[in-house]
């Protein structure tokens, strides 16, 4: 059987053997390893699952910083604007409605971060997979949809965390850290909301996205990224989100850390 004729290779197998790589010295850089790999699936068929593994990661173009924050800035767009509508479609419990609204405003908060750092989104106009509304109006389905679209978010988060430290970029580096950690608690909150249990179900968050670029790819496959006639959900804006927020703040101690913080040095040495 050639190399042709078998299965596309899982993420989890692309990871893994990056990861592997990754631990070697002097394969720090993902675009040498990704180069590496490459040469080794056109020249030697037999290496089993590094050979499998190696086309799907030479086709994975290297993301350039600004396409980084664009992508991002994109994916809070779709954020903010999926959240909303959840929030104004769905009967959702009190207190979900809380969480929700508190995660939309930190989405907004990250989208206007990133902008900041000169990211511009590729696109403000979405679309709900299948044009099916019940991805905003049922409430079980549109807390999965949430909890899908986190998971992505967190592993497009740790994908440019790499990117960003192999080009010694520490500044970004630590925004896109401090991006994905809400991501997760994000992510972990939906899944309080359905009654998953436990809520908190893993001790490594999931390292499968190979790439900022590979996670828009996802978003689009799943149906967000395809806007036409009656599907077309465009940005809204920040719109209601601050009256929101001063309803939660109200409440209790609110939602804090509204700037990163960026107060880790990089491994040995200043900035």
């Amino acid at each position: 059987m050639a190399i042709a004729d078998l299965p596309a290779p899982k993420p989890e197998d692309m990871q893994y053997v990056d990861n592997v790589l990754a631990r070697q010295p002097g394969w720090s850089s993902r675009g040498d390893r990704r180069r590496l790999l490459a040469g080794l699936a056109a020249g030697v068929a037999g290496l089993g699952a590094l050979a499998l593994a190696a086309p799907a990661l030479a086709a994975t173009s290297i993301d350039s910083d600004q396409s980084i924050i664009d992508i991002a800035d994109t994916a809070e767009h779709l954020a903010v604007t999926y959240l909303g509508y959840v929030l104004a479609n769905a009967n959702l419990p009190a207190n979900v409605q809380t969480i929700l609204a508190a995660a939309r405003y930190e989405e907004q908060v990250h989208l206007q971060v990133l902008e900041s750092l000169g990211a511009k989104p590729l696109t403000t106009t979405f679309s709900l997979p299948g044009g099916d509304l019940t991805y905003v109006t049922n409430g079980t389905k549109a807390l999965q949809t949430i909890e899908a679209a986190e998971g992505i978010f967190v592993g497009a988060y740790l994908a440019a965390v790499a990117d960003f430290a192999s080009r010694s970029n520490w500044k970004f580096a630590q925004y896109a850290a401090e991006i994905m950690g809400v991501e997760a608690e994000h992510r972990t909150l939906v899944r309080l909301a359905l009654t998953q249990q436990p809520p908190n179900n893993l001790a490594f968050e999931d390292a499968s996205v190979p790439s900022v670029g590979a996670a828009a790819g996802l978003l689009a496959k799943i149906g967000f990224l395809s806007p036409s006639g009656t599907n077309s959900y465009a940005y809204p804006g920040p719109g209601t989100y601050a009256q929101a927020i001063a309803e939660i703040n109200a409440g209790g101690v609110g939602v804090t850390g509204n700037t990163p913080s960026n107060s880790s040095p990089p491994p040995g040495g200043a900035r």
